[in-house]
């Protein structure tokens, strides 16, 4: 497998972005008359969420896909374009949807204000930040208790936030400065968070900085990987491994793992992967550019059992075998 640690120079990671992930077995995920497809999260059951366009409509809609049967979500009555980005254990969808449309300074016809969604026993409830512009939902955590995402606000910031379900109370993170936009997405059930920050400085370069935020001690802690112009942090499972992408050498590669060993994925012929979920059997999903127009194909990654395991495996059942013919005789 292809790890890149610690330590290594920016060549050297350069060089291993350009190789497919060792160790995974990919599946593309194609909701039929899909144009472009996204996935954005897998629970521990095996279910993806994500979004797709089609010629059949305008905008996106959102989809569950469970052992390679789609259900397509069309979201909150009047919803023009629904994508589904987190799921729980117990299949509870969260994501964001569009209901109006407004003119933008150019004159188009674009989608207006987000709204958040939380799908849940076949019902749509929709999810809004008092006093925010628009709000979007990004992540739950595998037991359903807390529920991730970011919204507008009046100082011109997009901030993060986790809504903890069981209490009702609100965690707001990210930079106030004007203009700043922070990304909370992924969630595990020890209360662990990821995301990205993007801060404006004057007439300098933006900064991006990626963070992990525990819930019950309140202790952010910044991190970017080596050798990356750009980190972001999109997911962590309960075993603390993170998934997202990074940029180095100009092109976006999917990742998982920690600043001290992690492995880089690029699919497809633009060479431009992003990863967006994991749970706690590795299993990854995220998207990849197939054409010069940017329309992507959902992904997931499955790992594929080391040699050693699968010895171990064989040698397990060569003994149940003997131990069954034992028995017959």
């Amino acid at each position: 497998m292809q790890f890149i640690r610690h330590g290594l120079t920016a060549a050297l990671v350069s060089a291993c972005l350009s190789a497919k992930a060792a160790g995974y077995t990919a599946t593309q995920i194609t909701p039929a008359g899909a144009t472009s497809s996204d996935a954005w999260d897998v629970n521990n059951a095996g279910q993806v969420v994500g979004s797709y366009s089609s010629a059949a409509f305008t905008y996106y809609r959102g989809y569950v896909w469970s052992g390679g049967t789609f259900t397509t979500l069309t979201g909150p009555a009047g919803a023009l374009s629904t994508s589904a980005l987190g799921v729980s254990d117990t299949g509870t969808v969260v994501g964001a949807y569009y209901d109006t449309q407004v003119v933008d300074d150019t004159g188009a016809l674009v989608l207006g204000n987000s709204h958040g969604f939380i799908y849940e026993g076949g019902t749509y409830t929709a999810l809004n930040v008092a006093g925010a512009q628009a709000t979007e939902l990004r992540g739950v955590s595998p037991d359903g208790r807390f529920i991730t995402g970011y919204a507008t606000l009046d100082d011109s910031t997009w901030r993060g936030f986790v809504l903890d379900r069981s209490t009702s109370g609100v965690t707001w993170l990210g930079s106030t400065v004007p203009g700043a936009f922070t990304i909370v997405q992924g969630v595990n059930n020890l209360g662990q968070v990821v995301g990205d920050e993007r801060v404006p400085a004057g007439t300098g370069p933006v900064t991006r900085t990626s963070f992990i935020y525990d819930i019950g001690s309140g202790v952010r802690t910044d991190q970017n990987l080596p050798g990356a112009t750009r980190t972001a942090y999109r997911d962590i499972n309960d075993a603390g491994q993170i998934a997202g992408f990074l940029v180095a050498g100009g092109a976006s590669q999917g990742f998982v793992g920690t600043p001290a060993s992690f492995q880089s994925f690029a699919y497809g012929a633009q060479n431009d992967t992003i990863l967006e979920g994991i749970n706690n059997a590795g299993w990854l999903v995220g998207r990849y550019v197939v054409d010069a127009d940017g329309n992507t194909q959902a992904l997931l990654l499955t790992p594929v059992p080391e040699p050693s395991v699968w010895l171990l495996s064989l040698a397990g059942f060569g003994v149940v075998g003997w131990q069954v013919r034992r028995r017959r005789a």
